[in-house]
């Protein structure tokens, strides 16, 4: 949008006419990162600016921002105060924070949809732990209003399904806030937050409040839920062989956690992973918890085992213990060292036909293979 700046001024008849125009160009776009409310002044890329005093729009903290300014340098318009609401979640809060010799404040702690979490004095009334609510910041005060009218019907939630209930819908900007633990000092709550209906997982019995406007769900707070886990298009592979225990600090740099490291292919990617038990399969599914660590994983229906098997590539075909069967154009096929555990792509072509036997899984759709998950037994 192209914005002028004019100015008016009143005839005899009593109407107002335009006495000059002219085009404003944009001085600066940045995240505003300071407000202050006093002297109306505001920080984006590390430069100050002030606002005209026409100008009645202001944005609050963290809002990316276009600025226009008038002939004398202040901001006559500030794109950024036509964003959207900013949510968050209060976990906990304390009205005598400081006490002592300080001066009483009222302090609050937030999960943002951003996924960080802030401590920071606020002003509003009636908010209590678990509510869900907006905010702007001014003077580094979090001013926040409890979102009313929360949906509570919310009872499962299914990955890439948008439907959350009857006239409740998500999509790819919907933000799941996801509690989990039991509050207790040996399994505090944990918060962890996904973007998108694609990216949150499956979830059953669930207890959870919703922002929605116009039937979109804006923020989903779960309290309590029983987790499936996320279901990828491709399955999840995940070997025992060379797992490694490893025992560090979380990101929050105060917990230790303890987990094994072990060699994967994620969504068709070679990769590593966190888990609490050591796994060994394929799966459709994994829970992970706010360490990434997985917690439960759920075991691919389409996968079978091999113990000892003789797998070859014999006349354009999979033949596993002298079976024959046919493979898909886009079947995939992984080879794990049998004794560090790193996996390698290769191909069903590539297999040799001189009795090799391996352990592992392959998985199958409609009778037809899809993936080969080997590691060579060794003689």
């Amino acid at each position: 949008d192209d914005y002028v700046l004019y100015t008016k001024a009143e005839t005899s008849t009593g109407v107002y006419a335009i006495q000059s125009m002219k085009a404003v160009v944009s001085a600066a776009t940045g995240t505003i990162t300071y407000v202050n409310t006093t002297n109306n002044t505001f920080v984006v890329g590390g430069e100050t600016y002030k606002y005209s005093a026409t100008n009645t729009e202001r944005s609050s903290v963290g809002a990316t921002a276009t600025l226009y300014l008038d002939d004398y340098g202040y901001v006559i318009k500030d794109t950024g105060a036509q964003e959207t609401t900013n949510y968050a979640v209060v976990v906990a809060k304390n009205d005598d924070y400081a006490g002592g010799i300080f001066d009483k404040k009222k302090m609050v702690k937030l999960v943002l949809t951003d996924g960080n979490t802030v401590e920071a004095e606020y002003d509003g009334t009636g908010i209590d732990v678990n509510d869900v609510v907006t905010y702007t910041v001014e003077n580094d005060v979090y001013k926040l209003v409890e979102v009313a009218d929360l949906d509570n019907g919310i009872t499962a939630i299914t990955t890439n399904n948008s439907t959350l209930k009857a006239n409740v819908y998500a999509d790819s900007k919907t933000v799941f806030v996801v509690r989990s633990g039991e509050g207790t000092t040996a399994n505090p709550y944990t918060y962890k937050v996904h973007t998108g209906i694609a990216n949150v997982p499956s979830m059953t019995s669930v207890t959870a409040k919703a922002a929605v406007k116009n039937f979109h769900a804006e923020v989903v707070y779960v309290t309590s839920a029983v987790e499936t886990g996320v279901t990828s298009a491709k399955a999840t592979y995940i070997t025992e062989v060379g797992a490694q225990q490893v025992s560090e600090y979380a990101p929050d740099g105060k917990t230790k956690i303890t987990y094994f490291l072990q060699n994967a292919v994620v969504d068709g990617e070679i990769t590593t992973v966190k888990s609490s038990t050591k796994l060994n399969g394929v799966y459709s599914a994994v829970v992970t918890n706010s360490n990434g660590v997985i917690t439960s994983a759920t075991p691919a229906s389409t996968a079978n085992g091999l113990n000892d098997a003789v797998i070859e590539y014999v006349n354009g075909v999979v033949s596993i213990n002298g079976g024959f069967m046919g493979y898909t154009s886009d079947a995939v096929c992984y080879i794990v060292d049998a004794k560090t555990g790193a996996i390698a792509a290769s191909s069903i072509e590539g297999l040799s036909n001189d009795g090799t036997k391996y352990d592992g899984f392959f998985t199958t759709k409609d009778g037809i293979v899809v993936g080969l998950y080997l590691v060579p037994v060794v003689q």
